[in-house]
């Protein structure tokens, strides 16, 4: 018996809410195609991995693009992944590490937010906004400049784009702002293994040290990352499976 494929996205979104990195993936993916795509279920036999540390929800056989490690651990039991391009050389290291092939092309996919929706344009209208990784939200939910992640992605955008400056601890403040050339500025509010994707990510555009801050005061002290990044989004729209989804 024929089993025919399906190519379908596979993205994380927890219940009840959802987080506007992982909910990126979608419209980047419809964009780039110009159709709409389908949500993977669980029983589905492939997939395609994008925004999000997400690669260790990974199976056998899974495409992968743009997407990384959270930490620098990595599910045993994977062995065979179709790599088109990873977040940054940390995630690139760990699969050499296991044999997976994986080709030396880094990126993001949310850095090809103004390429691919050129009608998001920055507009600077706020001095500045915070945006906690949703998990932390609670902790500065009294502060006026705070904009939650878990705001729907055309809301998050629109936000990042009016802001003359942005303080981030959500992976994809950072991204979208530096995509649109915002001045930005990571917020680690304690040292924990989420570190490992910032530095993936920096290290992916250029900049092994980058200074962070560790209070909002702090990051309106130290302004934007002194290093500019340095990235050519090119390399990672070509990288794109398209023919996965053809």
């Amino acid at each position: 018996m024929h089993h025919t494929f399906k190519p379908t996205l596979y993205r994380w979104k927890p219940e009840g809410w959802d987080n506007f990195g992982d909910a990126l993936s979608q419209p980047i993916v419809e964009r780039i195609l110009g159709k709409k795509v389908e949500i993977s279920l669980p029983h589905h036999q492939k997939r395609l991995l994008t925004l999000g540390s997400i690669i260790h929800y990974a199976k056998n056989g899974d495409v992968i693009w743009g997407t990384g490690f959270l930490t620098g651990r990595f599910p045993v039991e994977i062995t065979e992944l179709d790599v088109r391009a990873v977040r940054g050389p940390l995630t690139r290291d760990i699969l050499l590490a296991r044999n997976i092939e994986c080709p030396p092309i880094y990126g993001d996919p949310a850095q090809l937010l103004p390429k691919l929706f050129p009608e998001f344009k920055p507009n600077p209208i706020r001095d500045y906004i915070v945006i906690p990784h949703a998990y932390e939200t609670p902790i500065y939910s009294s502060n006026p400049h705070v904009v939650s992640s878990k705001s729907p992605w055309k809301q998050m955008i629109q936000k990042i784009t009016e802001s003359k400056f942005v303080i981030s601890s959500s992976l994809h403040g950072i991204i979208v702002a530096e995509a649109f050339d915002i001045p930005s500025r990571m917020l680690l509010i304690k040292e924990e293994p989420q570190f490992f994707k910032f530095q993936d990510y920096y290290e992916a555009t250029g900049r092994k040290h980058f200074q962070y801050a560790e209070t909002i005061e702090e990051a309106l002290q130290l302004g934007g990352e002194e290093q500019p990044s340095h990235y050519n989004p090119q390399p990672l729209l070509n990288a794109f499976p398209v023919e996965y989804f053809e």
